[in-house]
């Protein structure tokens, strides 16, 4: 039987989390405020992740912090995504897109961009 996983991340921007879902090539619904999970059951979401199945991975607003909600069994049987990629793939994502905001406000220019063989993106900046 599966139900419902909230997940707590540090993620509290949410443009940078929508061009993450979208780095990872899935789109996104922010008028769409439920997920489905086992027995029909749903839950309210701010942003929804379409997975392309009949379940869907939600985005829920608490504090300053959003939580990925899901029934992951429904996810990983109905669309192949195991919670155990999607989330750090969504982290680092997201955290790739925060570093370069904060890096433009204070007056920094991308000069290079790499990933290496750990799947880990490198960056490097100068400021003029």
């Amino acid at each position: 039987m599966s139900h419902f996983t909230t997940v707590k991340t540090k993620i509290s921007d949410r443009e940078c989390l929508k061009r993450a879902i979208k780095d990872l090539g899935y789109d996104y619904d922010e008028n769409k405020t439920e997920i489905r999970g086992y027995q029909d059951r749903k839950i309210k979401v701010d942003i929804l992740v379409k997975t392309g199945g009949t379940y869907e991975i939600g985005m829920v607003r608490s504090g300053d912090v959003y939580s990925i909600v899901a029934d992951w069994w429904g996810v990983k049987e109905a669309s192949k995504i195991d919670e155990k990629t999607f989330i750090p793939k969504l982290t680092q994502k997201y955290a790739y897109h925060k570093t370069r905001e904060v890096l433009a406000e204070k007056g920094f220019v991308l000069s290079d961009e790499k990933v290496n063989e750990n799947n880990e993106i490198i960056l490097t900046v100068r400021q003029w």
